[in-house]
C-alpha cells in the first residue's frame, strides 16, 4: 500500500468514528480535528517530495508601485493627475458664449437738446420750445423784453427742439433754472406750460395769474410764433409782461 493509500484510509476511518459519535461538523481550528490527523500520520514514512512549510507570501492588494522617475508612484500621480483635471478651467471654446449686447441706455439729462442764450444767471428765465432768438417770432421776443427794460444779456432763454418734450428734458431745465437763481420764470406757449407745469389744460386757462415751480414765480403766455402770425394778441401778452416787471421791482 502506498503512503497516499495509507494517508487517504486513516481520514476515512476518522470521520466514520466522528459520525458515528454523532458529530456532523468539524470546527474550524479545534485542536481536536488536529490531533486525531497527527495521531493518524504518526509513523507514516515520509513522502519522497516534502513540501515546504514556509508561509506563503500575502497576495497584494495592488500591483507594485513603482517609483517614477520624479520619486512618485504611478498611484499616487494618477490621483494628482485627477485632481489637477478637476480643478483646472475649462478651454476658451467650451466656455458659455457671451451674453448678447445689452441695448444702449437712454441719454442722461445732460444730453438732452437744450439751447441757453443768455447768462448763466438770471432774474429772468424763458423758456420755449422752438428756435430761441432766432428767426422773426426771436426778433419779436428780444423787442418785448427790451420793452421790459431789461437788456437781451441780462436775460436767459432757454429752447429746445419742438415736440422733444418729456421727464428727462424737464429734469434737465429744472437743473438750468436752479443754477440759474432765478427770480421769475416765463413759459412760452403750451407745449413749454405744458412740459414745466405737468399739466395737460388748455393754455389759455394756465396763462394770466402766477403759480409757483420749486418756490419760484412762474407765468404762462402765449408763443412769439402766434403773436407773429396774430398781431392782436400782442396787448395780452404785454399786460402779462408788466406782472413780470412788477415782480422784479423793474
Amino acid at each position: 500500500m502506498s503512503e497516499q493509500e495509507s494517508l487517504v484510509g486513516s481520514l476515512r476511518r476518522y470521520l466514520e468514528d466522528l459520525t458515528e459519535s454523532g458529530m456532523d461538523e468539524i470546527p474550524y481550528g479545534d485542536a481536536s480535528v488536529t490531533a486525531p490527523l497527527a495521531e493518524a500520520h504518526q509513523g507514516a514514512p515520509e513522502p519522497s517530495h516534502a513540501v515546504s512549510s514556509a508561509p506563503l507570501p500575502a497576495r497584494a492588494e495592488r500591483g507594485p508601485e513603482v517609483e517614477s522617475a520624479g520619486g512618485e508612484t504611478p498611484y499616487a500621480a494618477a490621483l494628482a493627475g485627477a485632481a489637477t483635471a478637476a480643478s483646472s478651467p475649462a478651454p476658451a471654446a467650451a466656455q458659455a458664449p457671451a451674453a448678447a449686447q445689452a441695448p444702449a441706455a437712454a441719454p442722461a439729462a445732460g444730453d438732452v437738446p437744450i439751447k441757453a442764450e443768455g447768462p448763466a444767471k438770471s432774474r429772468l428765465v424763458l423758456v420755449m420750445a422752438g428756435d430761441g432768438f432766432a428767426g422773426e417770432a426771436g426778433s419779436l421776443l428780444a423787442k418785448i423784453v427790451g420793452a421790459m427794460g431789461i437788456s437781451r444779456d441780462q436775460v436767459l432763454l432757454l429752447s429746445y427742439p419742438k415736440g422733444s418734450a418729456g421727464d428727462e428734458l424737464r429734469a434737465a431745465l429744472l437743473a438750468r433754472l436752479s443754477a440759474a437763481s432765478a427770480e421769475c420764470i416765463v413759459v412760452l406757449g403750451e407745449e413749454a406750460a405744458h412740459l414745466m407745469m405737468k399739466s395737460a389744460s388748455p393754455l389759455e386757462s394756465l396763462r394770466g395769474r402766477f403759480r409757483s415751480l420749486r418756490g419760484v414765480p412762474l407765468l404762462a403766455t402765449l408763443h412769439p410764433e402766434q403773436l407773429v402770425a396774430d398781431e392782436g394778441l400782442k396787448r395780452g401778452v404785454w399786460n402779462e409782461m408788466k406782472q413780470v416787471m412788477a415782480r422784479l421791482g423793474s
